[in-house]
C-alpha cells in the first residue's frame, strides 16, 4: 500500500500502481472526469500514470493552467496523428502547447496553406471521437535513435541525440506515436471543439540557417459553447484593432530601417529591429512562446520589457534589499544585498548578450527575476526550509512561485514564458532554451564570487594574498580584473555557438576559485558563525506557524487551503526580510516588557 497526501493534509491509502485518475474517481466520479492532470510530489502528470510510491496528490482541472496545458499539448498530438493519415511522408518537429492553444511544426512533401485547414480539422474531430488514450512508454535511447532513423524523421532523431539515456519516453494515440514527456488528458475523446487558426514559417530550432517548417497553430475546448464564445471574442478583437486605431490616433512611427513609410508601434518597430540586428541565436520577443494568460499587448514595449517592469515593481524585488546575500545583516552600507547582487547580475548578463547580439531584454528580466524566491539570511534560511518543507524548498523554484502564484494577491506576474524558464533554470539540474537564460546562469556565479570576495577582503575574514597565485594569474588580481576576464571569457568562448560556455582555463580557475571561499569565506566561522541562531529561528518560526495557521495573513489563508498549511507556511517566511523575520520571531517568542503603574 501507498500513503497519498490531499492539498487539505488528508491521507489516504491506495494499492501501489493506482492512477491519478482511480484516486480521483474514488473521491468522485464527477472529479475523475473534469481531471485532467495530476500533481504528484510537484510533478505534474497523466493521470493515467501508475503510483508507486507515497505522495502528495491534487488534480487539475480546465481552469487550472496545468490543466489547459495538458489539454492542448494532447491536441497537438491529435493534430499530427491527422497530419499524418492526411499527408504520408510527413515529418514532424515539435508540438507544444502556447499560452492560448498549441502548434505543430511539420515538414510536409505536400505544401499545406490556410486553405487546408478545414480538411484537417474535420480528421482531427473525426479521431478525437475514437477516444484514444494516450499511452506512455518509456524508450532506451537505442531504441528511440532506432524508431525515427526507421521512419526516416530527422527532426525527432536530432531531438533524441541531445537527450539522456533513461529520460525518453514515447506516447501513441491511435496509429501516431511521439516523442514527448507529457503530460496528457486521459483520453482525444476530452477534445470536443477545435479550431486550426493559422499557418505560418518557423524555422528548425530558432536558427535561420535551418530548414524553414511549416507551423500550424490552432486551439482547443472540452465545450463547444466554449469555443463559440472564443470565435466571438476574436472578431470582437478584429473590430478593435489597435494597428487601425493607432493610424487614426496617430500613434504610428515610421523607419526607413523597417520600410519606407511603413507605419509601425514603437513595439513592432523594436521587435523589427531585433530582427535586423540580432544574433541567430537570439530569442526574438515577437516570437516569444506568450504567458499563461493572454494580455494585450503593449503598443510602446516588447513582451521582454514589460516583464522588466512587472518585475521591477514588485513587492518581492523590493524586500531584497533587505535580504542577507551572504553575510548575515552586516554592519554598513558597503556590503552586498540580495538585491545589490542581482543589479551585479543584471548588469554582466547584459554585458555578455550585448557582446553576442543576444536580447538585452530577455536576459534582463531573467536576471531581475532570479532570486525573488531567496529566503532571509541567505542561504542559511534554504537549508533549514529544504529540511523541513516536504518534497524539499529551492530557491529557484520558489523565485518561479513567486511570479507565477504569490505575487499581485495570488495572480501571479503572468511572465512569458522564456522568462519564466529562464528564472527556474539559472541553477540547478535543468537548463534554459534561451542562451540569454544560460548567460544569467553563469553570470550569477560570475557576480557572487567576486563580489563574495570584495565583502570578505571588506570585513576582514579573508586578505588579497590569500586567494592562491595561480587562480590570480588567469583571472586578474582584483575585483574589477576579475570581473573583465570572465566576462569577456565568456563573450569569446560562446561566439558562433548555440551555448553559453567558459574557455577551459577560465572554467577550471573559477571553480579553484569557488572552492577556495567555500573553505575560507563561506565555511569560515568569523563570518558563519552566527547562522546556527538564522537557521534556529526560521526553524522555529515554521512550527510556530504550523501550530498557528490563522496567524498567517490573509494572502496566505487560500494557499493553506488549497495547498496545506505547510506549502503557505514556507511561502511566507520566504518571502520575509531579515529584520521582519526576527521581528516575528520576537513577536511569538520573546515576552514584552510590562510595567505595573
Amino acid at each position: 500500500m501507498i500513503k497519498i497526501t490531499f492539498p487539505d493534509g488528508s491521507v489516504r491509502e491506495f494499492a501501489k500502481g493506482t492512477t491519478a485518475f482511480q484516486i480521483a474517481e474514488s473521491i468522485s466520479p464527477r472529479l475523475a472526469a473534469d481531471s485532467l492532470a495530476a500533481s504528484v510530489n510537484g510533478a505534474t502528470v497523466d493521470m493515467m500514470r501508475p503510483i508507486e510510491e507515497d505522495a502528495s496528490v491534487k488534480f487539475y482541472k480546465w481552469e487550472d493552467e496545468e490543466g489547459k496545458h495538458a489539454f492542448w499539448h494532447t491536441s497537438s498530438h491529435l493534430l499530427a496523428e491527422a497530419l499524418e493519415a492526411l499527408y504520408p511522408g510527413i515529418k514532424f518537429g515539435i508540438g507544444p502547447a502556447i499560452e492560448n492553444g498549441f502548434y505543430y511544426d511539420v515538414d510536409s512533401p505536400t505544401p499545406i496553406t490556410e486553405a487546408d485547414l478545414p480538411k484537417i480539422e474535420q480528421k482531427m474531430q473525426e479521431l478525437s471521437r475514437n477516444k484514444e488514450q494516450l499511452i506512455r512508454r518509456e524508450v532506451p535511447k537505442a531504441e528511440a535513435l532506432k524508431t525515427f532513423t526507421e521512419k526516416g524523421d530527422q527532426y525527432k532523431v536530432e531531438l533524441i541525440t541531445d537527450l539522456q539515456d533513461g529520460t525518453i519516453s514515447f506516447y501513441t494515440n491511435g496509429a501516431f506515436t511521439d516523442l514527448c514527456r507529457g503530460p496528457h488528458i486521459p483520453n482525444t475523446g476530452y477534445i470536443k471543439a477545435l479550431k486550426l487558426t493559422s499557418v505560418a514559417g518557423a524555422y528548425w530550432r530558432g536558427n535561420e540557417k535551418n530548414k524553414m517548417l511549416t507551423r500550424i497553430y490552432g486551439i482547443s475546448f472540452p465545450k463547444k459553447s466554449m469555443l463559440d464564445e472564443y470565435l466571438v471574442m476574436m472578431e470582437e478583437a478584429k473590430k478593435r484593432d489597435h494597428r487601425k486605431l493607432g493610424k487614426e490616433l496617430g500613434l504610428f512611427m515610421t523607419s526607413d530601417l523597417v520600410g519606407k513609410g511603413m507605419p509601425m508601434f514603437l513595439r513592432e518597430m523594436t521587435e523589427e529591429l531585433e530582427r535586423q540586428t540580432l544574433s541567430p541565436y537570439a530569442a526574438l520577443s515577437a516570437d516569444s512562446r506568450g504567458r499563461q494568460r493572454p494580455m494585450e499587448p503593449c503598443q510602446i514595449r516588447t513582451c521582454y520589457q514589460r516583464d522588466i517592469d512587472r518585475i521591477l515593481h514588485s513587492k518581492s524585488f523590493r524586500r531584497l534589499m533587505h535580504k542577507t546575500q551572504v553575510f548575515l545583516q552586516p554592519e554598513g552600507d558597503h556590503y552586498r544585498t540580495r538585491m545589490t547582487h542581482t543589479l551585479e547580475v543584471v548588469r554582466i548578463s547584459r554585458t555578455i548578450a550585448r557582446g553576442l547580439r543576444l536580447n538585452e531584454d530577455l536576459t534582463e528580466a531573467i536576471a531581475l527575476g532570479h532570486d525573488l524566491g531567496h529566503t532571509p539570511f541567505g542561504h542559511a534560511g534554504e537549508r533549514v526550509l529544504n529540511e523541513i518543507l516536504p518534497g524539499g524548498f529551492r530557491h529557484n523554484e520558489q523565485s518561479l512561485r513567486v511570479v507565477d502564484r504569490l505575487e499581485k494577491g495570488g495572480e501571479g506576474l503572468n511572465l512569458c514564458y522564456e522568462v519564466r524558464r529562464g528564472i527556474l533554470c539559472h541553477t540547478g539540474p535543468d537548463r534554459a532554451e534561451t542562451l540569454e537564460g544560460q548567460i544569467v546562469r553563469v553570470a550569477d556565479k560570475i557576480a557572487y564570487i567576486n563580489h563574495d570576495i570584495d565583502d570578505a577582503m571588506r570585513g576582514g575574514i579573508i586578505y588579497p594574498l590569500d586567494i592562491p597565485l595561480d587562480i590570480s594569474q588567469v583571472l586578474g588580481f582584483d575585483h574589477g580584473g576579475r570581473i573583465n576576464t570572465l566576462t569577456g571569457d565568456v563573450i569569446q568562448a560562446s561566439q558562433g555557438k548555440g551555448e553559453i560556455v567558459q574557455s577551459p582555463a577560465c572554467g577550471q580557475a573559477m571553480a579553484r576559485l569557488r572552492q577556495f571561499m567555500f573553505e575560507a569565506g563561506y565555511h569560515n566561522p568569523l563570518a558563519k558563525g552566527e547562522e546556527s541562531k538564522a537557521q534556529d529561528m526560521i526553524a522555529r518560526l515554521f512550527e510556530f506557524y504550523q501550530q498557528n495557521p490563522d496567524d498567517l495573513p490573509p494572502d496566505y489563508q487560500d494557499i493553506r487551503a488549497r495547498e496545506g498549511v505547510d506549502r503557505a507556511v514556507c511561502d511566507y517566511i520566504a518571502g520575509m526580510t531579515d529584520n521582519y523575520a526576527v521581528a516575528k520571531y520576537s513577536e511569538a517568542f520573546i515576552p514584552l516588557a510590562w510595567s505595573v503603574k
